[in-house]
C-alpha cells in the first residue's frame, strides 16, 4: 500500500468563525478557493466545509450541538497534537509566515530551526481561532 492521506477532516467549534480564518489560510497553503464546496446532512445536523486539493481534501465540520462550547486539547489522548504542511525550502517557510499574521491565528511562533528534529528543520507555528495547532515547515530529505 502507498500511505498516501486522502482527505483529513477537523472538528471547530463554531463553523462560521472558521470559514473567516480557513478562507484565509487555506490559499496560503495552495487550496483554491474556487473548489471549496459545502456538505450538509440534516438528518444528522453535519455540516462540513470542504477545501479540495490535488494531493487531498482538507475539511472542516461543525462540532456536534453538545460539544461546540468545548475547548480543544492536544494533549488528550486521540487528539490531533499537530497538522504540518510542508514546504519548498526555508524561505517559503517565510512568506508564509508573513501572509499568516494577516489571518488572525493565534499562537503564532516565527520561523526558526529546531535542530532537535533534524539538522536543517525550519518551521513556523500557529494555532486556529480554537486552538487547532499547524505547522509550516521545510528541512532536507533526512527522515524522509
Amino acid at each position: 500500500m502507498n500511505p498516501i492521506i486522502d482527505h483529513i477532516d477537523i472538528t471547530v467549534g463554531d463553523l462560521k468563525e472558521a470559514v473567516r480564518f480557513y478562507d484565509l489560510l487555506m490559499p496560503l497553503l495552495g487550496f483554491d478557493l474556487a473548489k471549496k464546496r459545502e456538505t450538509y446532512e440534516a438528518d444528522d445536523d453535519y455540516r462540513q466545509i470542504e477545501y479540495p486539493h490535488g494531493n487531498f481534501i482538507f475539511s472542516i465540520v461543525q462540532a456536534a450541538p453538545g460539544a461546540r462550547g468545548q475547548a480543544v486539547n492536544f494533549e488528550a489522548p486521540g487528539a490531533l497534537h499537530h497538522l504540518a504542511f510542508r514546504a519548498e525550502n526555508n524561505e517559503a517557510v517565510d512568506g508564509f509566515y508573513r501572509k499568516l499574521l494577516g489571518t488572525g491565528a493565534s499562537g503564532v511562533v516565527p520561523p526558526a530551526f529546531y535542530k532537535q528534529y533534524a539538522p536543517d528543520y525550519y518551521a513556523v507555528f500557529f494555532c486556529d481561532p480554537f486552538g487547532i495547532r499547524y505547522e509550516v515547515v521545510y528541512y532536507g530529505v533526512w527522515n524522509r
